[in-house]
């Protein structure tokens, strides 16, 4: 179950697209984790939780660190 908390508070909505599928493509993600891509859709996800650089987020029940390590070239 993938779990994200959002703070949005102080966070500059930047005027440029974020392009998700960069972060699923970046080199050097793992590949026990880029195994799940073609199931859980991440940049969809991403996409959908309207997330941007400098956003602030935390991740309840992270489990093995998907998400989270997806998060980071993305929120900055």
């Amino acid at each position: 179950m993938l779990a994200l908390l959002l703070i949005a508070c102080g966070a500059v909505h930047s005027s440029t697209a974020v392009d998700y599928a960069a972060a699923v493509a970046a080199p050097g993600r793992p590949a026990d984790l880029i195994k799940f891509d073609a199931t859980w859709k991440p940049a969809a996800v991403l996409q959908f939780h309207q997330l941007e650089p400098r956003m602030q987020v935390l991740g309840i029940f992270a489990d093995g660190g998907y998400y989270s390590e997806l998060l980071g070239p993305v929120v900055g």
